[in-house]
């Protein structure tokens, strides 16, 4: 087939028929996207072709359509010739929008959903803060409920589960790198009746995969994993908090011992209800010495016995305790004694007691005021 051509030939009068061998040898086509005329140059016969045209526009058509959808699939930033991709919002409205929802993150989360540049500057509030506590599926942050209570789905997936899925998925492994601050439970909710070891190991591939993490809170844990923090984020936590925990035996005080020494970044320090048992529980006499990093500048100690307030005292009159800032700690019936503690922290250090809502003995009180600097915060009789 030599050429197409639509009406008569050029340069010829309608009453003049074509002679043979003079068809053209281009193809043309008329404006009508539904009759097209092929003369054979071999025979000089015409055929007629009525659509074939159409189906050649419609799949040019769904070609230009599919190669707009991969255009537009890319960041809105890209040019590409003949089709104008630009940002419907210069950079400045952007900031803007997300900047106003950055405290409202159920807002900012739909935002984010429109277009690409929203959702390029929201990753870092969305993903700044991490909280792996299952308190939202029915049950309290200290409650369980079984699973025919209606209040939970068999199939329910912890949140720590699917947040390991997602920092382990090849797209969005590059999420892990805007986490600053991450809160778990490992025994909240749906987590107290899963395997602890596949637990564990979920917990550790979680922290291998935070980079620029510097925020850590770990409520009721274990000792394996202060050992995984211990492994993957020594360097770079600045505030560690850790609530909740038990180290009776020698071998996890030995533990967070450990971990508090590696810490050698961290600036503020928060322990509530620990309990570092007493010196005989460990087989010995001597009280023990919990010695804190030396870069630490502030402390927060609540709900700890008196066997925990008198390691601490001992470790911060150590030669590498570090010069504490500020210290926090709350007021407790059971703990008669913190003279070691007040001792140990020194008249350098701004101390706040809260005594706002405990029940508390005056004879307490009276020995507690002749420890400086603590006198000046509490209450004359």
């Amino acid at each position: 087939m030599k050429g197409i051509r639509t009406g008569r030939p050029r340069n010829q009068s309608s009453s003049t028929p074509h002679p043979r061998g003079c068809l053209p040898t281009t193809i043309t086509a008329t404006k009508t996207p539904y009759s097209l005329c092929y003369y054979v140059q071999e025979d000089c016969v015409a055929v007629s072709s009525i659509g074939l045209y159409r189906e050649r526009f419609l799949l040019l058509k769904k070609k230009k359509k599919k190669k707009k959808q991969k255009l537009m699939s890319k960041d809105c930033s890209t040019s590409v010739p003949g089709i104008s991709l630009q940002r419907r919002f210069p950079n400045e409205i952007s900031d803007l929008i997300v900047g106003y929802l950055v405290d409202d993150l159920p807002s900012l989360r739909n935002v984010a959903l429109l277009c690409h540049d929203f959702a390029n500057l929201s990753r870092s509030h969305i993903f700044g803060q991490v909280d792996l506590k299952d308190v939202s599926n029915g049950t309290g942050y200290f409650q369980s409920k079984s699973r025919s209570s209606g209040h939970r789905r068999d199939d329910y997936l912890p949140l720590m589960y699917r947040f390991a899925a997602l920092l382990n998925d090849p797209k969005t492994t590059f999420l892990g790198r805007f986490v600053r601050r991450l809160n778990f439970d490992p025994c909240s909710g749906p987590l107290r009746n899963v395997e602890q070891a596949g637990l564990d190991l979920t917990i550790s591939s979680i922290f291998q995969q935070l980079p620029l993490l510097t925020e850590l809170s770990i409520n009721r844990g274990r000792l394996v994993h202060l050992a995984a923090a211990q492994m993957y984020l020594s360097q770079q936590l600045k505030v560690l908090r850790i609530g909740h925990m038990v180290f009776h035996d020698q071998n996890g005080f030995e533990q967070l011992q450990d971990l508090l020494t590696s810490l050698t970044k961290l600036t503020f320090l928060a322990i509530h209800d620990w309990s570092l048992g007493r010196p005989l529980d460990i087989g010995t006499t001597s009280a023990r010495t919990l010695i804190l990093p030396s870069s630490l500048k502030k402390a927060c100690i609540t709900g700890t016995d008196e066997h925990t307030l008198n390691a601490l005292g001992l470790g911060l009159k150590s030669p590498q305790a570090p010069v504490l800032s500020s210290f926090f700690s709350d007021f407790r019936n059971e703990v008669e004694d913190r003279s070691k503690l007040w001792t140990g922290i020194g008249s350098h250090a701004v101390v706040v007691l809260d005594v706002g809502n405990t029940m508390y003995w005056p004879g307490n009180l009276t020995t507690w005021k002749s420890a400086d600097p603590v006198a000046s915060y509490i209450p004359g009789d």
